[in-house]
């Protein structure tokens, strides 16, 4: 029998989990997500960001279509034509799904992308800094 969330529920799932890049361990969610995740290797990617200021207002955006290199260790390697470095993404299993069909235009550079295996957006919110009296883990 199926149970629905518990009261109050839907309201604590609307939040994104931050990532913490100093952690040494990828949280289990993104190393589950590399097991889920590995037939990407080898696909075309269409990735979107969004970057938020601490306000919640947009103040750029990124778009780009690469191979995907690897998967693991809680991360999605994807390559970025016209870049040295490839994009490191989590591998959050639910922020990639398969792509539809036909043709997308990048809004960054006009480039149009044709067909691309999956696509995957994301949302980068700068977190404010905490005060110099505030101890880490405290609420802000």
């Amino acid at each position: 029998m199926w149970r629905g969330p518990a009261v109050g529920g839907e309201a604590l799932n609307t939040q994104p989990i931050p990532i913490d890049p100093e952690r040494p361990v990828p949280p289990r969610r993104l190393l589950r997500g590399t097991e889920q995740l590995g037939s990407l290797v080898g696909n075309r990617l269409l990735v979107g960001i969004t970057y938020l200021d601490t306000e919640g207002q947009v103040t750029g955006t990124q778009q780009f279509c690469g191979q995907v290199l690897e998967v693991a260790d809680g991360v999605v390697v994807v390559e970025r034509p016209g870049e040295d470095e490839p994009a490191v993404l989590p591998a959050d299993s639910g922020a990639y799904r398969a792509a539809e069909p036909g043709s997308y235009r990048l809004s960054d550079t006009g480039e149009m992308v044709i067909n691309p295996d999956f696509l995957s957006t994301w949302r980068v919110a700068e977190t404010a800094e905490p005060s110099a009296d505030q101890q880490p883990g405290q609420p802000r």
